[in-house]
């Protein structure tokens, strides 16, 4: 019986392993082997699941295998390597609100410090201009970066919040040609300690 309720737990979740389970309700490790213990699962959860409370929903987007420096530049090819499967906690922790448009990458440097640690890894939204102050991945000159972006009258002021680091700017003619790509706005960032 303790068996199908938690395969049944396990189906609604979308998920196949113990561990993959307990991340998705939320729980601590033993709490399933306890379960497997005392023969049943808890009512609560059970009904909890039933009315589809733990329902997780899981996106993919691609991550690629690339760069953004929080520094001076890297080199860099821009292409996925491979697709992470996101649930619903880490959408919303990575401020994923459009998943087409959503891809992951690493950042290295540490001119972004404290907001992103250099190896941190990054969530990025795609968009198609420069429309308002914040983080942003850019290409400038073949070069990767990941930067604070702000509007002047002259252009955008490429901010780094490390203040070791000078800001420097882009100006509106230079921001025409090809040099300057804006590749997406980071929406969220997992640090590494």
């Amino acid at each position: 019986m303790v068996e199908d309720q938690i395969n049944t737990l396990k189906e609604i979740t979308g998920t196949q392993k113990d561990s993959e389970l307990v991340k998705a309700l939320g729980i601590s490790k033993g709490v399933v082997s306890t379960w497997r213990g005392r023969g049943k699962v808890p009512d609560s959860v059970m009904e909890k699941a039933q009315k589809g409370k733990f329902n997780v929903s899981k996106i993919t987007i691609p991550l690629y295998d690339v760069i953004a420096s929080a520094g001076v530049g890297v080199l860099v090819e821009y292409e996925p390597s491979v697709e992470v499967e996101l649930g619903d906690t880490l959408k919303i922790a990575l401020g994923i609100n459009h998943p087409s448009k959503a891809k992951m990458l690493h950042v290295q440097g540490d001119s972004m410090s404290p907001t992103l640690q250099s190896n941190s890894l990054i969530a990025i939204e795609e968009v198609d201009s420069f429309s308002d102050d914040g983080i942003y991945v850019f290409t400038w000159d073949n070069d990767l970066f990941v930067k604070r972006l702000q509007r002047t009258k002259a252009g955008i002021k490429v901010i780094s919040d490390n203040t070791v680091y000078e800001p420097w700017e882009i100006l509106s003619d230079e921001m025409r040609g090809e040099g300057f790509i804006i590749r997406g706005r980071v929406t969220g960032c997992c640090q590494h300690l």
